[in-house]
């Protein structure tokens, strides 16, 4: 509806709607840490990731998400709501999830190293990028490929799925990763894989530590890095083999 939530460092969140701003704040749960994830799911509510946990919009105020939805005590930090409005909520050690039309959160049994976000590929695989580890799909035991054993192993803040299937991949100092065709992917690959493309400074990005990554409605892609802001778009050139050493066109 053209509202725009606005998550704090310091705890509060502040909606802007029609040009008027009204800031909500708590020094306690649910908003009195970090504010680390907004999302809205199926049904239109919005749901906010903390560092003192979950907290949910009712409409008028937030209220925290505790037992009475069978959710774990902790933080909350990366959220997700998949193809099928399922909403995914990582926590301190696992990850939960909340079927559409749901009131009870289910666990799973996966462990992770810090898992910043979590992004659905475009065969409904949800795959998750790791700080301390790697990026790699949800071990769900989902038949669609890849395997889940399949790892990248770059620690990773943001990864996303563009709209043509290709996976991008943001790390904590090497650049940029692009892998072309994710499904095909296999083993625990790294920046070395012939399926992996890799772009650094020397090709350059003006940062190798790459912290955000956007496509916007015209397709491009656009980077944050340490030092600045990069954007991959389509040329309207296309490279063509050439009979001879020194073409001449006319």
């Amino acid at each position: 509806n053209g509202d725009l939530w606005v998550g704090f460092n310091r705890g509060g969140i502040s909606l802007l709607r029609n040009g008027e701003v009204v800031t909500y704040r708590s020094p306690e749960r649910p908003l009195g840490g970090h504010v680390r994830s907004l999302v809205q799911d199926a049904a239109g509510t919005i749901w906010a990731g903390t560092s003192t946990g979950l907290a949910r919009f009712d409409g008028n105020r937030w209220i925290s998400v505790g037992k009475d939805w069978n959710f774990p005590a902790g933080t909350a930090g990366g959220l997700f709501v998949d193809s099928q409005g399922t909403l995914w909520v990582v926590t301190e050690d696992t990850i939960v999830f909340l079927p559409k039309g749901a009131r009870a959160f289910q666990p799973t049994s996966i462990r992770h190293g810090q898992v910043a976000q979590i992004a659905e590929a475009r065969n409904g695989k949800l795959w998750m990028a790791e700080i301390t580890r790697s990026v790699r799909p949800l071990p769900l035991g989902t038949k669609s490929l890849p395997s889940d054993e399949t790892e990248v192993r770059v620690g990773s803040q943001a990864i996303l799925f563009a709209r043509d299937g290709s996976l991008w991949i943001t790390t904590l100092g090497d650049g940029l990763r692009r892998v072309p065709a994710p499904e095909e992917l296999h083993g625990k690959p790294d920046g070395a894989s012939a399926l992996i493309e890799s772009y650094t400074e020397k090709n350059g990005l003006t940062d190798n530590l790459v912290t955000t990554i956007y496509q916007d409605h015209e397709g491009n892609i656009w980077v944050g890095t340490f030092n600045g802001l990069d954007c991959f778009r389509k040329s309207s050139f296309v490279q063509i083999a050439s009979p001879t050493e020194n073409p001449y066109f006319e």
